[in-house]
């Protein structure tokens, strides 16, 4: 007999091993890459995402400098004009921001993520308008 067996369930998947750390990151990038790896749900990164999960350390990293040279030397330069880190850090705030909702990192990416639930077919909304009328 051809087709599918009565009660057989498609197989499933393994899950996928979580992205390894690749070389070449600096100490503080490779710190931010164990730790953000570590903080999510096992099956939340492939190795696809690796390019971009590396980019998003690469940037928290930096992001963290600028803001060690604007604590040290102050938002504003002795000529009065703002200090370059105000850039970086602007850029790096930006890069963070569209890094996370790729990686689904931020609340609303997550919250994109979530199960929505699916529009009845016209049966089952048949059924249920036929169950209320019943009670």
């Amino acid at each position: 007999m051809a087709g599918r067996r009565a009660n057989a369930h498609p197989p499933v998947r393994p899950t996928p091993p979580a992205p390894t750390e690749p070389a070449g990151l600096s100490d503080r990038e490779a710190a931010i890459f164990r730790d953000l790896v570590a903080a999510v749900d096992v099956d939340h990164f492939t190795e696809a995402d690796l390019p971009l999960l590396v980019s998003y350390c690469q940037t928290v990293a930096l992001h963290e400098n600028a803001m060690a040279g604007i604590r040290r030397d102050g938002p504003l330069r002795q000529d009065g004009k703002t200090s370059a880190w105000l850039t970086v850090l602007e850029k790096c705030q930006r890069g963070m921001v569209a890094l996370s909702m790729r990686l689904r990192l931020s609340p609303q990416a997550r919250r994109e993520r979530a199960v929505v639930p699916r529009r009845l077919n016209w049966e089952d909304r048949r059924r249920l308008e036929q169950e209320g009328e019943d009670e």
